[in-house]
């Protein structure tokens, strides 16, 4: 299986000098965790994700309407839509990132893929071969992914 069997394919975007709010609000409406940040070539650039909207609100008081998507937006692996999953699950973690966006031979943007994308697919196939993702591959990548986030260490906790 192939990125381009699994990517979502109608994604909204902003573009870098776009204000934060027009970014909360495709979240919203898209009921996402992020939206990636272009050109106008449709490359690239990065991503804003809910929790960067709402450390920006906190950090405002509130008030986002002066901060633009280029100010906060952060790094977002790429991979090609001709890409394996298992080169997906190895960009995600190498960024620490849940989230990666799919370009295609022009490094335009023509997609998106998640850990719950893999996970629904890993759950629904669940295979021993390279070929593809299992459940245990997904659980390890979250657990990667969970513990960047929280750099408590489990073991010297439970000893």
């Amino acid at each position: 299986m192939l990125v381009a069997d699994l990517m979502t394919r109608n994604v909204a975007v902003c573009h870098s000098g776009e204000p934060l709010l027009r970014a909360a609000q495709h979240i919203q409406e898209r009921d996402c965790s992020w939206v990636p940040v272009v050109d106008d070539g449709h490359r690239v650039l990065g991503g804003v994700d809910d929790r960067t909207v709402c450390v920006s609100i906190f950090r405002t008081g509130g008030d986002i309407s002066t901060i633009t998507v280029n100010s906060v937006m952060h790094d977002v692996p790429q991979v090609h839509r001709g890409s394996s999953l298992t080169d997906v699950g190895k960009a995600m973690r190498g960024a620490h990132r849940s989230v990666v966006a799919v370009v295609d031979s022009n490094e335009r943007l023509v997609g998106v893929l998640s850990l719950s994308d893999l996970a629904r697919e890993a759950w629904s196939s669940d295979t021993a071969d390279e070929e593809h993702l299992n459940t245990t591959d997904i659980a390890y990548l979250l657990a990667v992914l969970a513990r960047e986030r929280h750099p408590l260490d489990l073991e010297e906790s439970i000893g």
